[in-house]
Parts: structure tokens; sequence; C-alpha cells
């Protein structure tokens, strides 16, 4: 009776331990998914729109930040500081180089031309 005793602590014991360590991985790959889906960049001509499962929370500025990992919070980047700039230049019949003609256009997402 006390070898059947001891064979089966020993396959209790080794089952036990095989069991820790399945756990032990199931948590380390878990907190390294965490860590991959809980930091985002925001650019610097963006602003972020934090949502938790859809719904509006807040809205961030340029830089690196935290979420809540797992999908529970996303982030729609979008592009609100845009500038824009396009270089012209202009040649003459009597000069094959072209004059250079430097114009900046500057617009902001958002709005109308000629209102405030």
């Amino acid at each position: 009776m006390s070898q059947i005793k001891k064979v089966f602590e020993a396959n209790f014991n080794d089952q036990k331990s095989q069991f820790r360590a399945i756990i032990m991985g199931l948590i380390a790959v878990l907190a390294v998914i965490a860590l991959l889906t809980a930091f985002y960049t925001v650019q610097a001509e963006s602003q972020g729109v934090v949502l938790r499962f859809g719904k509006y929370i807040k809205t961030v500025e340029p830089g690196l930040k935290f979420k809540l990992p797992f999908g529970i919070d996303t982030v729609q980047i979008v592009p609100v500081r845009r500038q824009l700039k396009q270089e012209f230049g202009v040649s003459t019949p009597r000069c094959h180089q072209p004059l250079p003609i430097h114009v900046i256009l500057r617009a902001k997402q958002g709005e109308k031309h000629g209102h405030r």
C-alpha cells in the first residue's frame, strides 16, 4: 500500500509541475501580447481618437501613448495638422532654364475658404 501511495504522489507531483509550467507559459504569452497591444504612436501632424469598445473616450495629442490592451481600447489616427507645399517653375522662350517661383499653400483641414 505504501508503494502505491508513493507512485501516486510522484505522478501527481509530476502532473502538478507540468500544469504549473503550462500556466506560467500562458501568463508569459499574455503579458507579451498585452505589452505589444498597449502602446501606440500618434504622428506629429495627427491626433488620436481613443475608443473603448467603440465608444468615444478621449482625444490624444502626438507622441507615444498607452491604451488598454487586447482590443479593449482602439485608436483612430486622424490627420489634422497637415501643411501642403507645391513648388512651380516657369520657363521663358529666350532662356531654356526655368525661373523658379516659390508658392506655399497653407490650409487647415476642416476650414472653409473665406470663413473663420
